[in-house]
This record gives structure tokens, sequence and C-alpha cells, in this order.
């Protein structure tokens, strides 16, 4: 069974590993997951994340669908605060989904570096 189970993921792997979209969708996630105290206050442009401790069901106004059984993820838009884009939908187009001045950024520690060097000069007076 483990054998099985490791040949499925290194399939899952080399049919994923060049598909940029696929990789930064899951990347986003992540950072959302497991860094929502300042990943959330990162300038992005349409919706901002919305992390809950446990499943939330809403209407995703991308795709129409209501997800069953809830995801703890969703996007809920900056104009109109009731509504919800699932992570899939608001992932459509990845550099639309990155933060204002992240754009091209593919992975967490360049993430962190790119929003200390924003902070760094955010702080620099102006002649």
């Amino acid at each position: 069974f483990r054998q099985l189970k490791l040949e499925r993921a290194h399939r899952h792997y080399q049919k994923h590993k060049g598909d940029v979209r696929y990789t930064m969708k899951s990347n986003i996630h992540k950072w959302v997951s497991r860094h929502p105290e300042w990943v959330s206050d990162l300038p992005w442009k349409t919706h901002r994340p919305s992390l809950s401790p446990e499943p939330v069901e809403h209407l995703c106004e991308g795709c129409g669908y209501v997800r069953y059984g809830g995801m703890k993820v969703w996007w809920i838009s900056k104009d109109e605060p009731d509504k919800y884009k699932c992570h899939s939908c608001y992932v459509q187009d990845v550099d639309q989904a990155m933060p204002a001045g992240y754009e091209g950024i593919t992975r967490y520690k360049d993430l962190v570096a790119r929003k200390k060097e924003l902070d760094r000069l955010e702080k620099k007076p102006s002649p």
C-alpha cells in the first residue's frame, strides 16, 4: 500500500512540476494557511484572504458553486465584502492574484525578502 501511495505521489509531482499556475496556486494557499497574520496585510489587489479555523461554506462569485463541506481559505472582495471567491477561482491569473509589487515571486523566502525591501523603501525619508 505504501509503495502505491508513493508511486501515485510521484506521478502527481511529475504531472504538475512544470505547471506554474498549479505550483503558485499551491504556494499561495500554503502562505495564507501557514502565515495568516502577516500575509493578510500584504497589498492584495482585488480580494483579501480569509482563513477560518474550520471549513466555511460560501457561494463563490467566480464559479457560482457553494463549496459544500466548506473551505478554510476564502478570498473576500475588497469592494464588496459580502462576495467571496474560492481559492481555485482567485488564482486563475497568477500575476493578478499576487499582491501589488509582488508579481513574479514564486517562493516564500522571496516573498519575505520583497516585503522587507518594500517596508524599508516605505520608511526611507524622501529628499
